[in-house]
């Protein structure tokens, strides 16, 4: 499918959009990729936000004061390093333009991505666009295209009640929803799930351009079994908050989790088990048996089901 925004008319071309990138411990020739895939865009009316969490990062502040001089960067330093989510923020309040796509520092951006995003937005309009994204290792080697995520408003919702349903660095979000949520809320690797579903509290309306829009690089490293396990407890807090219709405080969160500590530890032991190459028959059935895998069995399974109702469109 094609979204080619017309700039004949003028229509779109004065818009400026705000790409929103955080650097920390990327390769500088990866981050230099990052860079460029944003500042090459087919869409001409673009400004690259770089924050550094990183003082140490003497490499990247050079690159950018290099491409700086013919393009439109702005960038920030932190003194101290303060995690993704703050720093997301001090980023936001450095955006001007009525529109942010959002990138990680490890990425590669599509050519047409944010031409194609801006016109799948206004036509359907939307207040937050997603994308599909083809994976690729961390020497860039390809891997898979994930595509398996629903376009359709409704059914982004409905996958809502099972995890975050729209890629991260594939963000396309009017500023005004970012000011509206002011921002996002520092709950570790989940912000982007609490943001979409306090938007979806606020009825913003969801969309997925069909297309490739970025390259997400895999790490091989990945993350481990204590951050997972903690990721899926948080998964948990982020279905009850839209479930129940309105938004948790954040000290509500910390209370979930700390109710949660036994089953937290439960979850760390499943995630060893099932990275375990050597499994015995007992580790099996104690895997079989588990609260956790019944979870990660409704997850998928109604996962699948709303992406096919999604491509049928289904009612």
């Amino acid at each position: 499918m094609n979204y080619t925004v017309d700039f004949a008319d003028g229509s779109c071309n004065d818009e400026k959009v705000n790409v929103l990138m955080c650097v920390y411990k990327e390769k500088i020739s990866i981050v230099k990729t990052a860079v460029l895939s944003v500042l090459n865009q087919s869409y001409p009316n673009v400004e690259l936000i770089v924050v550094i969490d990183n003082p140490e990062r003497k490499d990247v502040v050079r690159l950018l004061d290099v491409l700086k001089v013919e393009k439109s960067i702005q960038y920030t330093v932190n003194k101290r390093n303060i995690g993704l989510a703050k720093s997301l923020n001090v980023g936001l309040k450095m955006c001007t333009a009525p529109y942010i796509a959002r990138m990680d520092a490890d990425d590669i951006s599509e050519f047409s991505r944010v031409e194609h995003q801006l016109n799948y937005l206004k036509k359907n309009k939307c207040d937050i666009v997603g994308g599909y994204m083809e994976l690729i290792n961390e020497n860039g080697k390809f891997i898979k295209k994930k595509t398996d995520i629903p376009v359709k408003d409704k059914y982004i919702r409905r996958l809502l009640c099972y995890k975050s349903a729209v890629p991260h660095p594939t963000w396309f979000v009017k500023k005004e929803v970012y000011d509206s949520l002011k921002g996002y809320r520092d709950i570790y690797s989940a912000e982007d799930y609490d943001f979409l579903v306090r938007a979806a509290l606020e009825e913003r309306k969801f969309g997925i351009l069909p297309e490739i829009c970025i390259k997400y690089r895999m790490s091989e490293s990945g993350i481990t079994q204590n951050n997972l396990a903690l990721q899926k407890i948080l998964s948990e807090c982020m279905q009850r908050q839209y479930k129940s219709g309105k938004t948790w405080s954040l000290d509500k969160f910390k209370e979930y989790v700390q109710k949660n500590q036994k089953r937290l530890n439960y979850n760390k032991r499943f995630y060893e088990l099932i990275k375990s190459p050597h499994k015995t028959a007992f580790n099996w059935g104690e895997l079989l048996c588990s609260g956790q895998m019944f979870a990660e069995v409704r997850e998928r399974l109604g996962s699948k089901i709303i992406l096919w109702k999604d491509r049928h469109d289904y009612c």
